[in-house]
């Protein structure tokens, strides 16, 4: 066989010393529900407690509740894990529907949500969350923690019938996520793309408030026609209005 010519001298003494050490030490998945922050601190992981469950807006406008349920109760009535990719420009809602996802897990699932946010995954990463079962991952700007490769090698993870994961994942773009997670409904079985605010979430947001009639009416003729509209530009908006009552729109 071709690694038994020679062909490569066997390895230095010193070189098989360097690679020999105690396997690192991985954090241990918290028995108590609510919100956990991975971070890495000299080659080493810790979990940060951070809070009992994510700060929400306090009404859920729009579909995002059918939406939200839909996937929680696909997690609640079968074995296996459920992941669900939510891509869309900031501001346009994903996380919001993601943080209410995993305040389900937390509330009604007694589960621990690991946050992985701002570092950037390895083959350390991946060992710990192979150690993990029965939580919450909640992967936030997912292309931006993962390379190419590092995604490749969660495939398998993200296929272990003996595991039973709630997987959220987020990112600006589907590009920056593996199409073979994208393709694989046992790795990712829900996608949702985030542009334009959706009308009922518009209307739902606006029955909140003193609104006058002829401002709406104007406002819903313009955001038929925009091709962008997000929650932060509906609430922007709105309490420019209600500072401002006797301006048009466009002023």
């Amino acid at each position: 066989m071709w690694f038994n010519q020679g062909d490569y001298p066997p390895p230095k003494k010193e070189d098989e010393d360097k690679t020999i050490g105690p396997p690192p030490k991985l954090p241990i998945l918290p028995e108590v529900p609510g919100v956990y922050r991975l971070v890495k601190l000299k080659n080493e992981l810790e979990l940060v407690y951070e809070s009992n469950i994510f700060k929400t807006e306090e009404l859920i406008f729009g579909n995002v509740k059918k939406r939200v349920l839909r996937e929680w109760t696909r997690f609640c009535n079968y074995p296996e894990s459920v992941g669900t990719i939510n891509v869309g420009d900031m501001g346009s809602g994903k996380t919001n529907k993601c943080d209410i996802l995993a305040n389900l897990a937390i509330i009604k699932g007694n589960l621990p949500v690991i946050v992985f946010n701002g570092i950037t995954i390895t083959e350390l990463e991946i060992q710990f969350i192979n150690s993990l079962n029965n939580c919450c991952l909640y992967l936030d700007e997912f292309g931006k923690m993962a390379s190419g490769y590092i995604q490749q090698k969660l495939l398998t993870t993200l296929t272990n019938n003996s595991k039973k994961f709630l997987i959220l994942f987020t990112d600006n773009n589907k590009h920056n996520i593996n199409q073979f997670i994208l393709d694989r409904m046992q790795r990712a079985r829900y996608l949702e793309e985030f542009g334009k605010l959706d009308k009922q979430a518009v209307l739902d947001y606006m029955s909140l408030f003193d609104v006058r009639e002829d401002f709406k009416e104007e406002f819903l003729t313009r955001y038929e026609k925009a091709l962008v509209f997000s929650f932060d530009n509906l609430k922007g908006i709105i309490s420019e209005h209600l500072d401002y009552p006797d301006d048009t729109l466009d002023e």
